[in-house]
């Protein structure tokens, strides 16, 4: 690992820590997460996947948080999903399986697709080139205990990714932001962390209510809405109890995605794999058709937690320009 990706890398925190939806927690969780590290949370992510992926391991990415307001996926998550995969493929010649709830398959296809990448059933990941498998992955926590053993019998992934999946708090319950209870809507992919014991694990989130957040449950209780009690019977807050191995904050989780996705580009010198403003136009319009929801708008349009496309491609392009520039 350079000097050069750990300066990229530290910038790119900066980037990914704008409070664009204007939540008004993000600095609170980032710092938090960065005093653990010690070092950029997006280097540390990097410098895991670098160690643990070699060409054709396996990498799972779970994605997928259902706006319970409009019972359909948000568009945070999937676009992030598709592009660090799109990323493992081409940079560093891994294959990518995706995770997501059973409603949000046809969402998070439309995703990959519009990256460029080949949704195919497991077992022809080496055949063809550019592929990625999607798996639904249950909601009832009996059914989803036996997948996640599975899984990781049957793929053994050398990483999991986690970018804004809705995570469990301390009494087992999932909730949205605004301290609903939405357990019934949403994967029990925690199953997996508890029987994927050799794989690195990584976690991307923005709200605390995210796998992941449990590496500083703490201070999503005090300073995120709902973080301590939420409005459900089980009062424990809407705070995530799952701990990773590395933990990105970022203001929208897509965002930090893209500046993970850079830097695993820098790392190989690989450009051509860059994420761009063109792709996150087609990914975001692609999943929008399919019924896809921006999560604190709960409207069907072009925006991510209320930020709207145009804004977003701007960031994309400072995080690929801040990347070729520092790590060259």
């Amino acid at each position: 690992m350079s000097e050069h990706l750990l300066k990229a890398a530290n910038e790119l925190d900066k980037i990914i820590t704008i409070d664009l939806p204007k939540r008004s927690v993000i600095n609170h969780l980032y710092s938090e997460a960065r005093s653990q590290t010690g070092e950029p949370l997006t280097y540390r992510a990097l410098k895991l996947l670098l160690e643990s992926t070699r060409e054709n391991s396996t990498v799972f990415i779970a994605t997928g948080f259902i706006v319970p307001e409009a019972l359909a996926q948000e568009t945070d998550g999937p676009p992030g999903a598709a592009a660090l995969a799109r990323t493992l493929d081409l940079t560093l010649k891994a294959r990518p399986i995706l995770l997501t709830e059973p409603s949000s398959i046809e969402i998070v296809s439309a995703a990959v697709r519009a990256a460029g990448l080949n949704p195919v059933s497991p077992d022809k990941l080496q055949q063809v080139k550019h592929s990625i498998s999607l798996i639904p992955f249950p909601v009832v926590k009996e059914e989803a205990k036996i997948k996640a053993g599975e899984l990781i019998d049957q793929f053994n992934p050398s990483a999991i990714i986690f970018v804004e999946k809705a995570g469990a708090n301390e009494a087992g319950e999932y909730h949205s932001m605004k301290g609903l209870n939405i357990s019934p809507l949403h994967s029990k992919i925690e199953y997996l962390l508890d029987v994927a014991s050799e794989a690195v694990t990584i976690g991307i989130g923005d709200g605390g209510n995210e796998v992941g957040m449990g590496n500083i449950i703490n201070t999503v209780k005090k300073h995120v809405a709902y973080g301590e009690t939420c409005c459900c019977p089980c009062k424990k807050g809407i705070a995530a109890a799952s701990k990773v191995d590395a933990l990105i904050t970022g203001s929208i989780s897509n965002i930090a995605s893209y500046a993970l996705s850079s830097l695993i580009s820098a790392s190989k010198k690989d450009w051509r794999s860059l994420y761009t403003p063109s792709l996150e136009h087609r990914v975001l319009l692609q999943i929008t058709l399919k019924g896809a929801v921006d999560g604190i708008t709960c409207l069907n349009e072009l925006s991510v937690d209320s930020v709207p496309l145009k804004v977003i491609q701007s960031i994309i392009k400072a995080i690929n320009w801040i990347t070729n520039r520092f790590s060259s």
